[in-house]
């Protein structure tokens, strides 16, 4: 499965939605969910989650702009639907490919959202023996978070064993919060200068990838940062890499006791982005 990360993991639900498998399938912003309890039993099956690149996060309007749950089972139906990940007709690159004799891919998307600071995942599929049932779980920012406004559609892909039975969605929604009197401490690590917090100096060293989603365009996903962050404790020094989305690689680490999770990089990036490595600032939660 090239560009996939493994993830298995489960997950509490409350909503369900019920597909067949043997087509595309999608529910609008109005489509009736029924409530139930998620079965406890089954076999959790390993799912690998499709890198999305810098080709999905551009501009212009997505072709399809309502909540979507869809399962692919073709190649031909396949192609089609990452054909509508892509809604500028200037992004290259065919699907990755899947082996449908042997595999099928599920997806699940938001509408369009008005703002960064959304996000969708599949946390699990577990096989029961009468279906498969989709964990999704939707992230929504709370009404006191400042986000700049970014119009993305969010959306999961994987790819997992091919299993001809019907898929169950079960679905629970999140609401994060951005209060600052939640947090313990909020440390901004500005380029090469470090930083005290909990006994830990933080430095940001370097800023690898940035591929965000410019402020002035409209993506289908938020995209993503690499930052390189130097701890030192006790004249012991660690070099990690966090990401701003989860999607794409670890966001917290934990030194001396403490852990720090990335949680911004600024400034947030534009179209074209003139942006030098030295002008960023990690922004890091410690508790």
């Amino acid at each position: 499965m090239q560009g996939l990360t493994s993830y298995t993991r489960r997950a509490a639900a409350a909503l369900s939605l019920s597909l067949s498998l043997v087509a595309l399938a999608a529910c609008g912003d109005d489509a009736t969910l029924t409530e139930v309890t998620p079965s406890a039993d089954g076999q959790a099956l390993t799912i690998a989650h499709f890198e999305i690149t810098e080709t999905q996060a551009v501009s212009g309007q997505p072709s399809d702009t309502a909540r979507q749950r869809t399962v692919i089972t073709d190649a031909a139906a396949w192609t089609r639907f990452w054909a509508s990940l892509k809604p500028d007709p200037n992004a290259n690159g065919a699907p990755p490919a899947v082996d449908f004799s042997r595999d099928m891919v599920i997806a699940a998307a938001m509408p369009v959202r008005p703002s960064g600071g959304f996000r969708i995942a599949i946390e699990s599929v577990t096989e029961l023996s009468d279906r498969l049932e989709v964990q999704v779980v939707e992230y929504s920012p709370a009404r006191d978070c400042a986000l700049p406004p970014v119009v993305t559609r969010p959306f999961d892909v994987v790819q997992l064993p091919r299993r001809d039975k019907r898929v169950t969605f079960v679905e629970r929604a999140v609401v994060t919060s951005c209060d600052p009197s939640a947090r313990l401490d909020t440390v901004r690590a500005a380029f090469g200068k470090g930083v005290d917090s909990h006994g830990v100096k933080v430095t940001l060293t370097a800023v690898p990838n940035d591929s965000r989603c410019p402020v002035n365009a409209v993506c289908i996903w938020e995209g993503d940062a690499a930052v390189a962050l130097r701890f030192e404790k006790s004249g012991q020094a660690t070099d990690v890499t966090l990401h701003t989305s989860p999607k794409a690689g670890v966001v917290s680490t934990t030194v001396g006791g403490a852990e720090f999770r990335l949680v911004g990089l600024t400034p947030a990036p534009v179209s074209p982005n003139t942006t030098k490595e030295s002008d960023y600032t990690a922004i890091l939660v410690v508790r």
